[in-house]
């Protein structure tokens, strides 16, 4: 007995299907989405097997899940902006909110979730695989996100998640297995106002640290 899913094939035809409104769209097995695809609200998208995409813009969207997926680590080309002690640098992600291309729209994303999925591959120079972003204060912070049973294994320099100006309501970071191998940046980094109440990391593993610091980063303005 087989199952038979009607499933999105190619980029143009999830993204057609996403502005159409569809509220549950299947990836096709094996397929690889390239490009990016811009989210709207109340939309799930999961993957059947070895469906592999490079980007998602979540584009201010709320009630959005992102299930057993594979990202391609060098699909990530949506531009965000990252704040460090040395200034703003320009990366990449593949799954955020905030982007330069798009700076004037709204940005803050709420009620998401991204469970199941892998993130694989090397990154490009600061590049990370998720990333909520400073961006997103133009609409207010992005808030009640849930990241839980991912798979993160890339290689290069840049984070797995990635968070500033995130700071309304529930932040989860749960159940994951952390082992990707960076030159610089590290696993979780959680920036300015990262201050969801709560912000909980709990039952992930991480294979490649030794220390809490190593594994998470946060600066004085997060809690």
């Amino acid at each position: 007995w087989t199952v038979s899913y009607d499933a999105a094939t190619t980029t143009a035809d999830l993204q057609a299907r996403i502005n159409a409104g569809q509220a549950h769209i299947y990836l096709a097995a094996g397929t690889t989405f390239e490009g990016t695809v811009y989210m709207k609200n109340n939309v799930t998208l999961e993957g059947l097997e070895d469906a592999t995409m490079h980007s998602i813009h979540l584009n201010g969207a709320s009630n959005v899940t992102i299930k057993n997926i594979t990202f391609e680590a060098a699909g990530a080309t949506m531009a965000y902006s990252l704040r460090s002690e040395t200034g703003t640098a320009i990366r990449n992600a593949n799954i955020l909110t905030g982007n330069k291309e798009v700076n004037e729209k709204t940005h803050a994303a709420r009620n998401i979730t991204i469970e199941g999925c892998t993130f694989q591959g090397n990154l490009k120079e600061g590049a990370a695989a998720i990333a909520f972003t400073d961006q997103g204060r133009k609409s207010g912070y992005s808030g009640n996100i849930t990241i839980k049973k991912c798979t993160f294994n890339t290689k290069g320099v840049g984070y797995d998640i990635y968070g500033y100006y995130c700071g309304y309501e529930n932040f989860v970071i749960e159940d994951n297995t952390f082992s990707s191998e960076f030159a610089q940046g590290g696993h979780i980094f959680l920036g300015s106002y990262a201050s969801a109440t709560p912000i909980v990391v709990k039952y992930n593993i991480f294979e490649k640290v030794s220390t809490l610091g190593d594994a998470m980063y946060t600066t004085s303005n997060s809690t």
